[in-house]
């Protein structure tokens, strides 16, 4: 199911239920099994009555399940999904990683052996027999008896774990603003995103043909055995003068400019970064959950994000695709069209990488329907603005308030220019320093990562992310000018870093301007001007070394961002500046997408500060100026805040 999606998986016809765990209100839990299924009358009559709620975990699932193969169609509305109430907590998703959090010993379900057991096929089938085609066997009852009294069991068990953590979470419910998100959310993942399956499958063959090509030429030049082998093609390329000990993205593009490397070094690391692009994995997932109407669901998390709140992607990572290189972006509808004939030597002719152009053309597979386009907008500069509203600065918001840029304007301070002459050059210079000094950056300097290579830090090293080779020096002057310049910005760091202290040591309330620090039960909490919290969980005030001096630091548990492991974690003032601002970013492309759907604009997707929605062609620029007008509109908790967005149309999915 995780391959093909919930949609998929509970319209295929080999999909069966062969047990439903439930219970009504505090009655014990009832296991039915099947099929075929005798329901009792006073399940169906709940499974019928608009009064009776539906609690479950992930409730997708029970859903499109309930929907597709039991032919019982519950709406949306009727279910209470424990799974957004957890996240809305700061945890994971998953049941029994929230049961440990919560230290409930009844979590530790452990039942994924008998789920492979009963629910993989215990014989494929598809041999040629005297009878026709043999068919897949399953394990059941008869042949592993003991087995399933323990799966009964085991479902049994789910049930009264998802009944205590629901009576938890009552203690901490879901604000009403976030349930109307949530079943927002659900009905845009309902919808789906319309992909061209035509071109998936033609950008999957011209991606395979571009990487058998790189391996073998890999093998041709250094001999190595296993071009996809780290430390084979290491141990060669030290040969060659390569002056790095990883093979990390960012190692590999410094090296390409380093005079002291062969050019067979060189050709070897061009043809490695054409092999193992992960681009075409997008392309596979897209392959696997494409559903018969050529749609592709649930693709999108909600509350996702621990710290913010934003979503997550699922499958195909409609929110994490690969930005075009400038060649590819520039000539965007020209590869399409190569890659629709096939035409691999002009593509390699035209663009030189292929891979470069399949990344750069990932989007290019969301395609709306015959007669329809995309209407695509985006929020301007959301988080600057959101960060000057938030820290009552006022010469960020008399930047908006003016209609100016605020990366040219902080170039223009950056270089002692003025505004007019700014030029695209120093605007993108200047633009990862506005970005990173708002959160506390400093200027970055190089040091020794795990593998023993010079890396960047600070602003320095964000600009270098964000593919812009800046000085070290103008990255450190950024610093200085940004605090210089915007001092209530970093008055802001300081007075919350105060406030979240003082709240910890008292568990007091402390209401500190637009946000509202508090504690309940074991949990930090910040109300944001939404009306939603973002939680910190076991905080603690600990002592930690910096830059050889001790200090105070603010410690929780959550999840970690690069491992996904629940830890004790370490946050500081310009991190907590980042949560607040990029979760009220998120509340307001929420309110926006609650706008639209109320002016019945059918949103298929979203990415961070965008909404894509459809329309008929002959109506799309009408539907670009009610959408865009959505998104203008003040937010009704933050009426000063200057809120502003752009559009276009398009048959295809594209950056604008």
């Amino acid at each position: 199911m995780n391959l093909v999606g919930v949609d998929n998986y509970s319209k295929n016809e080999s999909t069966e239920v062969i047990l439903i765990g439930h219970a009504i209100d505090s009655a014990p839990v009832s296991v039915l099994q099947g099929p075929p299924f005798l329901f009792p009358q006073e399940l169906m009559d709940a499974f019928y009555s608009e009064s009776v709620s539906i609690v479950a975990h992930n409730s997708t699932f029970e859903r499109y399940m309930l929907k597709h193969v039991l032919h019982i169609d519950i709406p949306t509305s009727r279910f209470l999904d424990t799974l957004p109430q957890a996240r809305h907590l700061s945890m994971p998703g998953k049941l029994e990683k929230v049961c440990e959090i919560l230290q409930l010993p009844e979590g530790k379900l452990e039942g994924g052996k008998l789920k492979d057991l009963f629910c993989s096929p215990a014989h494929l089938g598809g041999e040629l027999t005297l009878f026709g085609i043999s068919e897949p066997r399953y394990n059941n009852w008869d042949s592993h008896p003991t087995e399933w009294q323990q799966f009964i069991e085991y479902c049994k068990r789910d049930v009264e774990v998802l009944r205590k953590l629901y009576n938890i979470f009552l203690q901490h419910p879901l604000p009403e603003c976030e349930r109307e998100g949530w079943l927002l959310d659900q009905k845009i993942n309902d919808f789906g995103m319309p992909v061209d399956v035509e071109l998936i499958q033609k950008m999957d063959k011209i991606a395979e043909r571009a990487k058998t090509i790189a391996r073998k030429r890999i093998i041709e030049i250094s001999g190595v055995e296993n071009p996809n082998s780290r430390p084979q093609l290491l141990t060669w390329l030290k040969t060659q003068g390569y002056p790095y000990n990883s093979l990390e993205k960012s190692m590999v593009a410094e090296s390409l400019n380093d005079i002291n490397m062969s050019e067979e070094a060189a050709e070897v690391l061009r043809c490695r970064r054409e092999s193992s692009k992960t681009s075409d994995s997008k392309l596979e997932a897209l392959k696997l959950m494409v559903s018969p109407d050529g749609r592709v669901r649930d693709l999108f998390g909600y509350l996702g994000a621990p710290r913010t709140g934003r979503w997550n992607s699922h499958g195909p990572q409609f929110a994490n695709q690969p930005r075009p290189v400038k060649k590819v972006e520039k000539n965007f509808d020209r590869a399409v069209e190569l890659i629709l004939k096939e035409d691999f030597e002009a593509i390699v002719g035209e663009f030189g990488s292929v891979m470069d152009v399949i990344a750069g053309c990932i989007r290019a597979c969301y395609k709306a329907p015959e007669g329809m386009e995309f209407v695509i907008a985006d929020y301007a500069a959301i988080e600057p603005r959101i960060l000057g509203w938030l820290t009552n600065c006022t010469k960020i918001n008399d930047i908006f308030r003016n209609g100016e840029d605020p990366y040219i304007s902080f170039a223009s301070i950056l270089y002692g220019v003025p505004y007019d002459e700014v030029t695209k050059e120093m605007r993108q210079n200047a633009k990862p320093g506005f970005l990173g000094c708002g959160y506390m950056l400093s200027g970055g300097e190089e040091y020794l990562n795990k593998d023993g290579d010079l890396v960047r830090s600070g602003v320095w090293g964000y600009a270098q992310s964000m593919g812009i080779d800046i000085p070290k020096d103008l990255a450190h002057k950024a610093v200085k000018v940004f605090r210089n310049e915007y001092k209530e910005v970093c008055d802001f760091w300081y007075n919350s870093d105060d406030a979240i202290k003082q709240v910890i040591k008292t568990k007091k309330k402390l209401k500190f301007d637009k946000l509202v620090f508090d504690i309940s039960g074991q949990t930090l909490r910040m109300l944001l001007p939404s009306g939603r919290y973002l939680h910190y969980i076991r905080p603690k005030i600990q002592q930690e070394e910096f830059k050889g001096k001790i200090r105070d630091q603010i410690t929780f548990e959550g999840i970690d961002g690069k491992t996904k492991a629940w830890v004790r974690q370490s946050t500081h003032p310009g991190r907590v500046t980042e949560n607040a601002v990029s979760g009220i970013a998120r509340d307001a492309l929420l309110e926006g997408m609650k706008l639209a759907d109320k002016n019945s604009i059918p949103v298929c997707g979203h990415v961070h500060d965008e909404v894509v929605a459809l329309a008929a062609k002959n109506e799309s620029e009408k539907v670009l100026d009610k959408l865009l007008g959505c998104m203008r509109k003040s937010v009704p908790w933050a009426k000063d805040l200057i809120l502003d967005a752009n559009g276009f149309c398009s048959t295809r999915y594209r950056k604008g």
